[in-house]
């Protein structure tokens, strides 16, 4: 399912920062997200945080599905 689409803001003014491998392992956690949006971000950050294992499964490049189509996405710049 495309949930944007089109010449979106957010994803235009900030290039992809990180990219990474596909799952080519086994591997064991308290926890699995699925999702990388804000939402999966902001649940892996606050249980990492509360030192619970986790892990982020994402099958597009996070935070640009829907997060990139709103003023959800996570910026790494000051607002002024």
């Amino acid at each position: 399912m495309k949930i944007a689409d089109g010449n979106l803001f957010w994803t235009n003014i900030n290039p992809v920062t990180d990219k990474y491998t596909y799952l080519s392992e086994n591997l064991n956690t308290e926890v699995l997200i699925m999702g990388g949006g804000i939402t999966g971000a902001l649940c892996a950050y606050y249980l990492t945080e509360a030192h619970i294992p986790a892990i982020v499964l994402e099958k597009n490049i996070c935070g640009y599905s829907a997060t990139s189509a709103s003023t959800s996405i996570l910026q790494y710049e000051v607002d002024y």
